[in-house]
């Protein structure tokens, strides 16, 4: 007899599914978890690494259940891998087992914060899953602290960093904003307004701060843009053109309107004094100049024309 999906699912033995869970308390605003990436895992034989890997792999082809399977053998040999335990709360999660979920990344974070066997750089990734769990299994005040721990300590790196949110790492600034509308969120659904709409403030601020230090980094580089391009206009005003004139007539008893022809400037070159520099040019070549070369080359071609007459 061939089992159902949700049968399937009920046969994992410790990680029974829950679909009543997902009516009662699921909720829409939070449907992003956290997964880590398999390039995180160095595999070697059958070691943990390698199911967090196969795991991982399961995930992508949606084999949900085998992924669960995965993760809880690399637990079952190492009870204390991140990795391992990390994508267990994830799998479980997916398939709406919220409190079983929420209890791996409980786990999780006391292995962290408590025992100290992790990455301090894992700690907001581990404290946003088990809220986002937690407040999808209906334990708002969990969710509620998880989040304000996790905020806590996201202000410390703030704090280290002089206190300046702008300069901090593109994800962490993502993670403290969540985490602050996460905690708000927990708040709400815990009953606490007041604290709630706080928490949304805050967020919304920062969020304001990155739009605004956004727009800033904008108009500089449309000033530098526009300075470069007022300095290159700037230097070709400053250039010192002057004609080399030989044959003129121009004297200060005589003076005479300049004709179409370009004797006047028979060197047919132009001196720029650029600073310190002088450098020779040739001049473009007037309407009078262009006239005397096609007389030029009429007159060549009349005379080939002429020679091959000659020998005709």
């Amino acid at each position: 007899m061939q089992l159902s999906k949700q049968e399937e699912l009920d046969k994992l033995g410790n990680y029974p599914v829950n679909y009543l869970a997902i009516t009662q308390t699921f909720d829409p605003m939070r449907l992003k978890i956290i997964m880590l990436k398999k390039e995180e895992a160095a595999p070697s034989g059958k070691n943990p690494d390698y199911f967090f890997s196969r795991g991982v792999d399961y995930i992508s082809s949606g084999a949900i259940e085998e992924a669960i399977r995965s993760f809880a053998k690399g637990i079952h040999d190492k009870s204390t891998h991140f990795l391992c335990r990390f994508g267990l709360g994830f799998a479980l999660f997916k398939v709406g087992n919220f409190t079983a979920a929420a209890r791996e990344y409980e786990v999780l974070a006391h292995q962290c914060l408590g025992l100290g066997l992790h990455s301090k750089a894992k700690f907001p990734q581990v404290l946003y899953n088990q809220s986002v769990s937690e407040l999808q299994c209906g334990h708002f005040q969990k969710a509620r602290r998880s989040a304000e721990i996790c905020v806590s300590i996201l202000k410390e790196k703030e704090a280290l960093n002089g206190g300046s949110f702008i300069t901090l790492p593109k994800r962490d600034q993502e993670m403290f904003i969540n985490m602050l509308q996460l905690q708000g969120l927990a708040s709400f659904r815990g009953g606490d307004l007041k604290a709630g709409g706080l928490c949304f403030e805050a967020a919304d601020f920062r969020l304001a701060m990155l739009e605004q230090n956004e727009i800033e980094v904008a108009h500089k580089r449309e000033g530098l843009k526009a300075s470069k391009s007022a300095k290159s206009f700037s230097l070709m005003d400053n250039m010192d053109i002057q004609p080399c004139m030989e044959n003129t007539n121009l004297t200060h008893g005589n003076q005479q309107p300049p004709t179409d022809d370009v004797k006047q400037i028979s060197s047919s070159q132009l001196r720029l004094n650029l600073g310190d520099s002088t450098t020779q040019v040739p001049l473009q070549k007037t309407k009078g100049s262009h006239s005397s070369l096609r007389a030029s080359v009429r007159a060549k071609k009349h005379s080939i024309k002429n020679a091959k007459m000659t020998k005709k």
